[in-house]
Order: structure tokens, then sequence, then C-alpha cells
């Protein structure tokens, strides 16, 4: 049996609503909570800050190299090529970004999420980002390109996510986005995207078990 995470009634293991007040049945027998949500990108300031810090690192790593490159044929001049090419590369990735968020994607991205006694698990559920990664490695592969090909990389390595409470350092809660910001370090390892029903019983699960305070 499972038990309603709003009002606390049982429902059977394969119910999908709790036939008491109607909400999504998300806390099984453990006392796990799980649930499924559909985010928006473009509008998301988490995902931008993450698209924007990705393109950022891809600059300036281009840059550590054709600056080098560059720098050792034509002097001053070179570096100064080597930063056109690495901002141009900047422009064309940050295109093809919004490309894919905006009009492969439709603007929106599935999610399931799993808060439990071992810790946060989160898998990708859009098949077509799983295409795009793919796509991206193997393209990457066959061009001999290695940032197409890190991008493929990284993106098949973010479709899953797993995070043990002992490797929870703190935690930020988000009220008006229903987001909890996972921290193992400086920076945040895992957005918790919750819907307006569960965030306070997600959010309190998370301090409960990882022992933190919001920050």
């Amino acid at each position: 049996m499972k038990t309603c995470g709003e009002c606390g009634g049982l429902a059977r293991d394969e119910a999908k609503f709790c036939s008491q007040c109607g909400k999504s049945v998300i806390v099984d027998a453990e006392g796990a909570i799980s649930w499924q949500i559909e985010i928006p990108l473009m509008t998301n300031r988490f995902i931008l800050q993450n698209v924007g810090l990705g393109l950022l690192l891809l600059m300036i790593s281009l840059f550590a190299i054709f600056g080098i490159v560059f720098g050792f044929t034509n002097g001053l001049k070179g570096v100064g090529q080597g930063l056109l090419v690495s901002l141009i590369a900047g422009a064309f990735f940050a295109l093809i970004s919004v490309f894919t968020l905006l009009i492969f994607l439709g603007n929106k991205y599935c999610l399931e999420f799993r808060v439990g006694n071992d810790g946060i698990f989160m898998v990708s559920r859009q098949a077509r980002a799983h295409a795009v990664h793919r796509l991206a490695l193997i393209a990457g592969l066959l061009a001999r390109n290695p940032a197409v090909m890190g991008a493929g990389l990284a993106g098949t390595a973010s479709e899953t996510a797993e995070i043990s409470w002992k490797k929870v350092k703190s935690f930020r809660l988000y009220p008006d986005k229903k987001v909890v910001a996972v921290h193992q370090g400086f920076l945040p390892a895992l957005y918790v995207y919750c819907t307006a029903d569960n965030f306070k019983l997600v959010s309190d699960k998370i301090a409960e078990k990882s022992g933190k305070h919001n920050q």
C-alpha cells in the first residue's frame, strides 16, 4: 500500500491518485517520495545558469587551446585570433542550445525524482533529449571533434544523478520556484524540482535525512 503525502490516506500500490483527496500518491511503504514533473527550460533560471556556465567553460577551454596555438605562430595577434575563434564557437553553441531547448525539446523536460532512505535519485524521462545526447556523441566521434563529443558525453551522464545523504553538505530552498538545490560542495550538485503539492514534504524529508539546515 501507498500513503498519500497530502492527506495521509492509503491507496493500492498501482494507484496513481488518492481516492480521498485526488492528489498524486507519492509516498511508498518505505517512506520514499517519488514523482514525475515536467519543467520549463527557457524560462528556468537554474537551467539557464547551467547552460551559461557550460558555455563559459567551453569558451575558456577553447581560448586556452587556440590562444596558445595561434600565439606561438602570431604572437599577441594570434592570441586575439584565438579569442575570436573562442567567441564565435561560444555563439554557435549558444544558438544550438537555444534551438535544442526551445524547438527540439519544445521548451519542456520530464524528470523523475525519488527521495528515500538512501538518498536522492533523479532520472531523465525525455526520450528526445536522450537522442540528442547520443547523436552529439556519435557526431563528435565521426568528426573527431572533442567539444561535440564532450557535450554528448556530458549530456548522457546527466540523464541520471544520485546523491547519498552522507554526501549532502547543505541545501537551499526556493519556495517560489518549488525547487531544492542540494550541495555537495560550493556549487549545487542537483536541483530537485518539486510540485506545489509535495514541496514541503520533500524539503522536510531532505532536512530530516541529511541532518542539514536550509541555507
